[in-house]
């Protein structure tokens, strides 16, 4: 009877991969003019499939530039049981691009992506100080000693409105 369960189980998983991957591999891919559009930049993507943490489907994308140190690495996992989840891994823009918007912009993208895919939450690891002051602008919240923080999906699409609000009125005052 277990084997029968166990069978079932990877069936539905197999099912649900497979659907799903497709679905998130055609909206991020939405992503690059964005990011494009709010960088000036051409941004070119890389899209892989791998097995991550707990022997879950993967998928990471990596969009950056060839002109300017710009990078925005996720993790996107996939499980029948669990749900869609999203990791920044990593987010970087030069210097001379910081306190202008444009990283909000990005992010709130983002954040539009992860709604579309049906992320259950959006989870990262800022490495300092200012990295942890930006991403808890947007809701997201420590969710252990390590410095990990969480964003779950009923928050992210509210917060970021707010966010491209206030950043509207500070860019045009």
């Amino acid at each position: 009877m277990k084997t029968i369960e166990k069978n079932k189980d990877k069936l539905f998983t197999d099912i649900w991969n497979r659907l799903v991957i497709n679905r998130i591999c055609s909206k991020v891919k939405e992503l690059t003019p964005s990011i494009s559009r709010h960088t000036n930049i051409e941004i070119y993507e890389s899209l892989y499939q791998g097995i991550g943490l707990n022997n879950n489907i993967s998928i990471y994308c990596e969009y950056a530039s060839h002109e300017l140190p710009i990078k925005l690495y996720l993790e996107i996992t996939t499980d029948y049981n669990h749900g869609i989840n999203l990791f920044i891994v990593d987010f970087n823009l030069p210097i001379s691009m910081r306190g202008q918007g444009t990283g909000t912009r990005i992010i709130c993208e983002l954040f539009e992506v992860a709604n579309r895919i049906g992320a259950k939450k959006i989870t990262l690891n800022p490495t300092n100080k200012r990295a942890r002051n930006f991403w808890s602008r947007f809701g997201f919240s420590e969710i252990n000693s390590n410095y990990a923080m969480e964003l779950s999906s009923s928050d992210y699409a509210f917060k970021c409105s707010k966010m491209l609000y206030a950043n509207a009125e500070k860019l045009t005052a």
